[in-house]
């Protein structure tokens, strides 16, 4: 399971609930933009896999999945700021890279309503409309080769 925005809100009670219901005998993957609340997730969630924190900006983060339970299983926080395309497209190759496939994607990374100026990132794309709308949509395209075998299987 893949759950953008697992560290409060919906996506943290799905996650959550996912891996009780299946006692941790789960791979989750977290994407988020603070590994203090990643931490703080992993902290509640039932004992057993092994917990990686992951940041693609970080030379020191590692570069797998460690799968030290012998069954598959693992907690990994992929830091990621969902406003900034470049880094998207990175946490996209990223699980491309290391899963053949995932069978739960959840979208619910978002911040919290705002009004005011409008602020236009550094990657030139405004911030509210990348927060809200961009990242679902390049989520989507960059992880639909690895949901493909899904996606078959839901069709027949």
């Amino acid at each position: 399971m893949v759950v953008f925005g697992g560290t409060s809100g919906i996506g943290q009670a799905v996650a959550r609930r996912f891996v009780e219901g299946l006692g941790g005998r789960v791979k989750l993957v977290v994407v988020g933009r603070r590994r203090a609340r990643g931490e703080r997730l992993f902290g509640i969630l039932p004992e057993g896999p092994r917990r990686v924190y992951v940041d693609l900006d970080d030379e020191e983060s590692p570069a797998e999945v460690s799968r030290e339970d012998g069954q598959g299983c693992s907690y990994t926080f992929l830091a990621c700021d969902i406003s900034l395309p470049s880094v998207l497209n990175r946490a996209c190759a990223w699980l491309r890279e290391r899963y053949k496939r995932v069978n739960f994607l959840m979208l619910t990374a978002g911040p919290a309503f705002s009004v005011g100026e409008r602020k236009v990132n550094e990657e030139g794309v405004e911030e509210r409309l990348g927060t809200w709308v961009y990242w679902r949509f390049a989520v989507l395209g960059g992880l639909m080769c690895v949901s493909s075998s899904l996606l078959s299987v839901c069709e027949s």
